[in-house]
């Protein structure tokens, strides 16, 4: 709902997407700081999220594939094995249709990124792999 909140408060400002981080909670033990674990260990007892998952943006009727959300992604990915970004269309929700979704590169759009980088004539080419 906060996605949801964010993004309608954004688009009523003329503002052109809405951005922000998907936090969440991890089960698997991590090998950090000290600090950082004791830290994690207290959050999770409070129940507050303390896993970076990914994050998301707002879109208008599907409009949402870009260089720079695709550089984003493909950044997140590699550092956050896990990481999504989910896309929120304001446009459709507004009109009764709840839209939300999530999407993730798939290994070739990861290789084609890392063999020349992401270009424009690439994006219609990756537009499949997403």
């Amino acid at each position: 709902m906060k996605i949801v909140k964010h993004c309608h408060e954004e688009s009523t400002t003329n503002m052109d997407i809405a951005q922000g981080a998907l936090l969440g909670l991890s089960d698997e033990t991590m090998d950090e700081d000290e600090y950082q674990l004791a830290m994690m260990r207290r959050l999770r007892r409070v129940n507050v999220d303390h896993f970076h998952v990914g994050w998301y943006q707002s879109a208008d009727v599907g409009n949402f594939l870009s260089l720079p959300l695709l550089e984003s992604q493909f950044h997140y990915q590699t550092s956050i094995e896990e990481s999504v970004v989910v896309i929120y269309d304001t446009q459709k929700s507004s009109r009764g249709f709840l839209t939300l979704k999530a999407y993730r590169l798939t290994p070739q759009a990861i290789d084609m990124y890392k063999e020349g980088g992401i270009h424009a004539r690439g994006a219609a080419q990756i537009k499949g792999r997403i």
